[in-house]
């Protein structure tokens, strides 16, 4: 059996939360925040249990409680029950209760229900089935709503005590304090490495501020140091090579390292190196290329890397059983977003991570996963070993693109669904489609050239008796950087001593490395950006709104057109394109191909319109039988564009 033995600093972050705990309930208001700052990896959830679970047994307070945890998603709300499960096995004093126990219409004396924030704040019907609908007529027959277990659980007396884990996440939106108000809890224990400026300014006021320093982590050994980026020594002699393998090579190497020295210390520890892959990997396929997945197989296959030796979590691939374990024999773990919270690996020490195709965003707690020390019980064994207290961060992001994703989720459509009312047999929704003609995207690809060529020669002021030299002369007098170089920047040098600041201090630490760009590199970008010009239009009359099927076609026009114009090397014009383009809203090419998608949507939509003529619209009716719903709804359908 696994025993946990409380650090010291953790013996007294538990006592000074209990003592402002035990001040705070005495005052006459509700809702009262503790708020709990402890940095990523200190151990918060083991913190927390043991602060509940000393509650039970304080003999200058007594009082009949019950306790909901919130977490942000529903594999958080059940990891941090089973570590609660795990942290006192058959000492446990409180039930330990989920979603599926709601039908037991409260909460009894010292239960902890563990909650997912989303499925009582969302608005959808799918993750709103615990929310109970103000009209009668809507509720369902039998089981029981979570407005049901609070209001029974006040109605006996018993105060709810209110923990929100990652307090800084959701819980300012007005449908959060909605379900606050509902609860209307005594105490609210926010528990976060980065807390809310207002709810940090009133736990002061009160003082029910507790902290935990990140030194005190860092010596006992639960967390390293710091994490470091790529070095420019790392690039040296890795000019014009593709950088996909040169993120792969240094990290290989460092992994290496790191075994070696383990392996001098006596260690029996195997490094583990992840590897994230784009979460929207399907993209490149969109633009006939290859997906990062195979081509980090390949370049670790090509390196004799035993396929037996690594790990895939994404999609239909299960994470490895005994992965986590110290001498797991797994070197490598290829994964998506999947690892990217409330996953724990010790042994991680090495992360490549490879940027989104259709965006900059930069998910932090990705970086997390290699913060940990994988032996906080001997901490003394590493104190000679200054590379082995690092975590080492290997990534094509530039320091100035990075976009922090925002601590609330994008706001997402919200899906309609009809509900069956009670003696409603059967249900019937007329439906109407037609053949899929309007595909989104630019037809005939030959006249498009043609307007193509028309605008861009117009754009740059080019006529048809510009031979090759005029026109080259008339771009660079429009600003194009006809240079024939081209390079990628990355961040290197940086080291992030504050994991929880990380995503503050991207832009703030280091510097950025040069490297002339690969012909890989310089293609795949060049695809990529076609892609992203016309994904990024926001007039009606340019936009296509089918992209996977028009960037190619964008594409082709652009080869075209840069054939008439400048020598005959591809690689050339893509390097002038990718330099404009990059400039934002400096680019030249940006408004000429807007231009260009204007001039040719009207006669895109006279192609259209024309096939449209030769259909006939046809009318279907979609049938839902009672016998075959089993939640009480039925989500409205829309059949346009349907594809026979």
């Amino acid at each position: 059996m696994k025993t946990f033995n409380p650090s010291k600093f953790q013996k007294d972050a538990v006592a000074n939360i209990t003592d402002m705990f035990v001040s705070v309930w005495k005052q006459n208001d509700r809702q009262l925040p503790i708020v709990f700052k402890s940095p990523t990896g200190s151990g918060k959830t083991f913190m927390t249990s043991l602060f509940i679970r000393g509650l039970n047994h304080l003999p200058q307070w007594k009082e009949d409680k019950a306790f909901i945890w919130i977490t942000f998603s529903d594999d958080l709300a059940m990891q941090s029950k089973n570590k609660f499960l795990e942290y006192f096995e058959n000492m446990l004093e409180n039930r330990a209760l989920t979603v599926a126990d709601i039908n037991q219409g409260k909460l009894y004396q010292n239960d902890i229900l563990f909650l997912n924030w989303q499925k009582v704040i969302a608005k959808s019907a799918e993750t709103r089935i615990l929310r109970r609908p103000e009209d009668v007529e809507w509720q369902k027959e039998t089981g029981k709503y979570f407005e049901d277990v609070i209001e029974q659980t006040q109605a006996d007396g018993r105060q709810i005590i209110l923990i929100i884990d990652e307090a800084h996440k959701n819980k300012d939106t007005k449908l959060a304090k909605d379900i606050i108000d509902k609860i209307d809890p005594k105490v609210i224990i926010h528990i976060t490495a980065t807390p809310n400026e207002k709810d940090e300014l009133e736990a002061r006021r009160l003082g029910s501020f507790c902290e935990v320093p990140r030194v005190e982590v860092v010596e006992q050994g639960l967390i390293k140091e710091a994490i470091v980026t790529q070095t420019k020594e790392d690039f040296e002699g890795m000019s014009g090579k593709d950088l996909d393998k040169v993120l792969l090579e240094n990290g290989i190497k460092k992994r290496e390292e790191l075994k070696a020295e383990l392996k001098a210390l006596g260690k029996d520890i195997n490094p583990l190196m992840l590897i994230q892959l784009p979460n929207d990997d399907s993209k490149l396929v969109e633009k006939g290329e290859q997906k990062k997945e195979d081509i980090v197989m390949e370049y670790l296959l090509r390196n004799k890397i035993p396929a037996h030796r690594i790990a895939r979590w994404f999609d239909k691939n299960p994470r490895p059983k005994g992965l986590e374990d110290n001498n797991d024999e797994h070197d490598f773990l290829l994964f998506k977003q999947t690892a990217g919270t409330g996953w724990d690996c010790p042994r991680a020490s090495v992360l490549v991570m490879f940027r989104e195709i259709q965006s900059n965003t930069f998910y932090t707690q990705t970086v997390g996963r290699i913060l940990r020390m994988p032996e906080p019980q001997d901490k003394e064994d590493y104190k000679n070993n200054p590379n082995l207290r690092l975590g080492y961060l290997y990534t094509n992001y530039k320091r100035k693109e990075v976009i922090i994703p925002d601590q609330n989720p994008a706001n997402k459509p919200l899906t309609e669904f009809a509900y069956r009312k009670k003696g409603v047999s059967n249900i019937e929704l007329p439906s109407d489609y037609i053949s899929r003609l309007d595909y989104g995207d630019i037809r005939v690809s030959s006249k498009f050239q043609e307007v193509f060529r028309t605008e861009l020669n117009k754009h740059f002021k080019i006529t048809n008796s510009d031979i090759l030299g005029k026109a080259e002369a008339k771009l660079k007098k429009a600003g194009l950087d006809l240079k024939d170089t081209l390079v990628n920047e990355v961040v290197a040098n940086a080291r992030f001593e504050d994991y929880d600041n990380l995503a503050f201090d991207f832009r703030k630490k280091g510097s950025d490395v040069s490297l002339e760009m690969s012909v890989s590199d310089i293609e795949k970008t060049f695809n990529y950006l076609c892609y992203q010009v016309l994904r990024e239009q926001e007039d009606d009359k340019a936009k296509y709104s089918n992209v996977a099927r028009s960037w190619s076609v964008l594409k082709q026009a652009l080869r075209v057109w840069f054939k008439t114009v400048l020598q005959d090397d591809h690689i050339y014009w893509y390097k002038i394109f990718i330099k404009d383009v990059r400039r934002g809203d400096e680019s030249k090419f940006r408004p000429a191909i807007t231009k260009a998608l204007r001039a040719y949507k009207p006669i895109s939509d006279g192609l259209l319109t024309e096939k449209k003529k030769r259909l006939k619209k046809k009318k279907h009716t979609f049938l839902r039988y009672k016998k075959n719903i089993n939640t009480q709804k039925i989500t409205r359908l829309y059949l346009k564009n349907y594809v026979h």
